[in-house]
């Protein structure tokens, strides 16, 4: 587990293959205030998951902790890079924040035992370029190859953003995947292998305390700040989080009332640009950005 993990309830809406584009945003602003969907626990009981995200939401780090959580309680997990698997090349797709993946990889091949198999692409830029190519088709393929059938089932959770997602054709991917993996008759009955397809949802008020807390921050005066002026409805995901902490921080440190920081909406959305496009350079001479035309 990496040192600066914050340990949040994420959770999870059921979405069909289909509609994801056109979903209601009601939907998404009753979660943000309640501990509703579905937790880790219940989408890994699926033979197939697809976890869809955009990028900053967490997918990484949540699955990345998941492994851990498994590896810790004596289960067999292992998080494969779908970008390294695109050159043929499974030694070097295990992730390198997790310690002895190939040697528990390895063992656990020659077992036949069941586990969990996690696919998350940390380079995106890597992946198959095209709309209509899946990256999940060689990666699937390679991994098929090495395990072969087990004696006991493998669960596979694949996380995704909603634009790279090809749908029905990666289901069928993914069931084609569990069907190689399993002995038909004993472990998967009629109705074959069982899939869901989910979003994370937006951030509950807990949780951006947390994060805020991380941060050497006073919760409840950054939230009241933001909720005063704004809505923390603005605050979806890890990375939205950060980016308002960020904004925060550097207004107390410059001597900025705290009640100022979000009292103009134009400010917000300044800092906010001017932050990502420059982080935390001291500089804005060090990168060749022209900071007014960027914010066209």
């Amino acid at each position: 587990m990496t040192s600066d993990y914050v340990s949040l309830s994420r959770r999870f809406l059921e979405v069909t293959s289909g509609d994801f584009d056109n979903e209601s945003e009601s939907i998404w602003s009753l979660l943000s205030t309640s501990e509703m969907g579905k937790t880790w626990e219940d989408i890994l009981s699926n033979d197939v998951s697809v976890l869809l995200g955009t990028a900053g939401s967490g997918k990484t780090t949540e699955v990345r902790q998941q492994v851990t959580r498994h590896l810790e309680a004596g289960q067999d997990a292992f998080l494969l890079r779908l970008e390294a698997l695109q050159d043929g090349n499974l030694v070097g797709s295990f992730d390198f924040e997790l310690e002895s993946q190939v040697e528990r990889f390895e063992k656990w091949k020659r077992s036949k035992k069941g586990g969990f198999l996690f696919f998350d692409a940390l380079d995106e830029a890597r992946l198959p370029s095209l709309r209509n190519e899946s990256a999940l088709e060689e990666a699937l393929d390679i991994v098929s190859r090495e395990i072969g059938r087990r004696q006991e089932p493998v669960h596979v959770l694949v996380t995704s953003r909603p634009s790279e997602w090809l749908g029905d054709g990666d289901i069928r991917r993914l069931t084609r995947f569990i069907r190689q993996t399993r002995d038909a008759k004993r472990d998967l009955g009629a109705d074959g292998p069982k899939h869901k397809i989910y979003r994370l949802a937006p951030l509950v008020t807990g949780d951006i305390e947390k994060l805020a807390v991380s941060r050497d921050v006073e919760p409840t005066d950054f939230i009241n700040a933001v909720n005063t002026h704004l809505s923390t409805g603005l605050i979806q995901q890890p990375l939205d989080a950060h980016q308002f902490l960020d904004v925060w921080k550097k207004a107390v440190d410059e001597g900025r009332s705290p009640g100022e920081v979000f009292k103009s909406r134009l400010q917000v959305m300044r800092d906010l640009v001017t932050w990502r496009l420059f982080g935390r350079y001291e500089s804005k001479d060090r990168l060749s950005i022209d900071i007014n035309r960027a914010r066209m």
